[in-house]
């Protein structure tokens, strides 16, 4: 069975609904068998519904993601009868909390510390209905290759009939994917099965009560020291530009850890301190502006101007030596320089996450330190979304390199509705200084109602005891 890959997302993960519904309409034109849609919206379509029907009545199966919600319901056209809709348990096999809740829930499958292909032959972690979806559509391929002319709902049956009962429909559907169960009854429903309306309660399948089989990966949803791993994330099938540009503001990203003169200890400058916002902005506009680059009024403060200054004087007196130390080989470019750059900035950007936020520990916003009682820094684990909102600061840096612009105090507030709002609705750590640093570097965010709303929410004063270095 062959495998096409139909790109109708943008750079940001977004697309128009006129490209699904193309998308689908190029499918039942070319013989396609089932259709994985790892995407989805809570707006419903008329036109949508129309091209899913289309594609039933052909003979496709379809598979869609229900949703990352929760209790908002299931997305469209996973909601639609015609398409099998999956929702995502952990390794435990329970259902994660952000899974999709409702009417229109099919099936649960693995969503959560999914190891995948990163970039440049890199395993990543990853999680999501979003991921739990293709391991239906790759149950759906194992039961066509028996036999390709069965007919959608036969197919559908029989995963809903197969799987572990592991909840209550409305939040776990069917219950839990079982393919091997699903191939070793195959015939015993085949014989069963006709293609007359089915009843709500008609079975063809014993119950299946096999207890849930626990896995755990060896990779982990994991740690923020791994700047690699959290770039891949970041930019994982949002990125359409040049890879071996990419792969240097990857490079980049990880340099602050690997050039000693950078290091924590040495530079604080680079992993998250002082105002980390007016720090990302002096680096990418490094990366811009080049030999022309000046951060003199890169905040009000004087003192913070002068970090800004150190970081940019150090970077270009860096020796050929301290770039291979880096993991810079071969001839070094002026080009070159700026995507390393970008990365720096996304190190500086999401240490600031990492290592200078607070968290709700033992009754009281708590700063994360690496080690003793509240050592959960660089845990991605610890406050929901922290690990979220930190890839997504990656990720607009990227987009900044990709428009050929530099960061400024917006990098920092989301621009995706839905983790904005996630993380409106639900305060589960906070950023040391962020409205006093954004209005440092621009006093104008004052008028700004919407990056205010988010930084007086997400904003915790607090004064260290540490010097600034700055070189």
């Amino acid at each position: 069975m062959r495998k096409y890959i139909l790109l109708i997302l943008d750079s940001d993960n977004k697309t128009q609904l006129s490209k699904v519904v193309e998308g689908i309409y190029w499918c039942i034109e070319n013989d396609i068998k089932v259709i994985n849609m790892s995407f989805g919206t809570l707006q419903y379509s008329k036109i949508l519904e129309q091209a899913v029907d289309a594609a039933y009545k052909a003979g496709i199966v379809m598979v869609a993601s229900a949703g990352n919600k929760g209790e908002q319901g299931v997305d469209y056209p996973a909601a639609f009868e015609n398409v099998i809709s999956v929702g995502a348990v952990d390794s435990h096999g329970e259902k994660t909390e952000e899974s999709s809740n409702g009417k229109g829930l099919d099936i649960m499958a693995p969503g959560k510390q999914v190891v995948s292909d990163g970039l440049y032959g890199s395993n990543i972690v990853v999680g999501g209905t979003s991921i739990a979806a293709p391991h239906v559509t790759g149950a759906v391929a194992l039961i066509l290759q028996k036999n390709q002319n069965v007919s959608s709902n036969f197919v559908k049956e029989l995963l809903l009939q197969s799987a572990k009962k592991i909840g209550d429909k409305n939040s776990t559907g069917s219950g839990l994917l079982d393919v091997e169960y699903a191939l070793a009854n195959y015939e015993e429903f085949a014989d069963k099965y006709d293609e007359s309306p089915m009843n709500n309660d008609e079975i063809l399948l014993d119950k299946n009560d096999a207890p849930i089989e626990t896995a755990e990966t060896d990779l982990i949803e994991g740690s923020w020291q791994d700047h690699y791993t959290l770039f891949n994330e970041a930019i994982a099938g949002k990125y359409n530009g040049t890879q071996q540009d990419l792969q240097k503001i990857k490079l980049g990203s990880v340099m602050p850890d690997r050039i000693y003169s950078l290091k924590e200890g040495m530079f604080p400058t680079f992993h998250g301190r002082n105002n980390y916002i007016a720090n990302t902005i002096a680096l990418t506009r490094l990366a811009v502006k080049g030999s022309s680059c000046t951060v003199n009024s890169i905040s009000s403060d004087p003192t913070e101007i002068s970090n800004a200054q150190g970081m940019i004087k150090y970077l270009r007196t860096l020796s050929a030596e301290q770039w291979r130390e880096g993991g810079v080989s071969g001839i070094l470019s002026e080009a070159d320089k700026k995507l390393y750059y970008y990365g720096m900035a996304i190190h500086v950007a999401t240490d600031a996450v990492a290592h200078h936020s607070f968290g709700w520990k033992d009754n009281a916003w708590r700063h994360g330190q690496h080690t003793g009682t509240y050592g959960w820094a660089d845990k991605t684990g610890e406050f929901p979304n922290r690990y979220e909102y930190s890839k997504h600061i990656a990720y607009r840096i990227v987009r900044a390199y990709v428009a050929g612009n530099q960061a400024s105090y917006k990098t920092f507030v989301p621009d995706d509705t839905a983790l904005r709002n996630t993380l409106l609705n639900s305060v589960t750590f906070k950023m040391e200084n962020i409205t006093r640093n954004a209005k440092r570097v621009n006093s104008s965010v004052a008028s700004d109602s919407a990056a205010m709303t988010f930084f007086n929410k997400y904003n915790y004063n607090y004064t260290h005891s540490y010097n600034s270095s700055t070189k």
